[in-house]
């Protein structure tokens, strides 16, 4: 288990989020590798939690999602149409990743967050994932 989340951050159009600081971390299955990619280490099925409170740079829509080594899982998508670049929206999204058997022929499983929209500030990012 892992819950990491970021505070006062300005995140561009179609770049991931990074988490940089660390709330909570036990065991092993699921691995920080940077401030942007998380690795699910064992097979099974991990729950992912994510919320955000967010401001966008400029009018439009703000959108953010779980990507899976590279390909955004469209169950993830959540989003707003922001008018303006005061108000605060909340987002969130919440979806199971299975992590099949392992073996030499498959692919790590790399989980990131992106953010789909237009620029925004993240007043507060925080992501849970939680091998069931």
């Amino acid at each position: 288990m892992i819950e990491t989340y970021s505070t006062d951050i300005t995140v561009a159009s179609g770049s991931i989020i990074p988490f940089n600081l660390l709330a909570n971390s036990k065991g092993c299955s699921v691995k920080k590798l940077s401030t942007t990619m998380f690795r699910l280490n064992a097979p099974g099925i991990y729950k992912i939690d994510c919320s955000a409170s967010v401001v966008g740079s400029a009018a439009g829509e703000i959108e953010i999602g779980l990507t899976k080594n590279g390909s955004v899982l469209p169950q993830t998508l959540a989003s707003v149409t922001a008018a303006n670049t005061t108000s605060v929206y909340n987002l969130s999204f919440s979806t199971c990743v299975i992590v099949p058997n392992a073996c030499c022929c498959s692919d790590d499983v790399i989980i990131s967050v992106i953010n789909n929209g237009v620029g925004s500030v993240f007043n507060n990012i925080d992501l849970l994932v939680t091998k069931l």
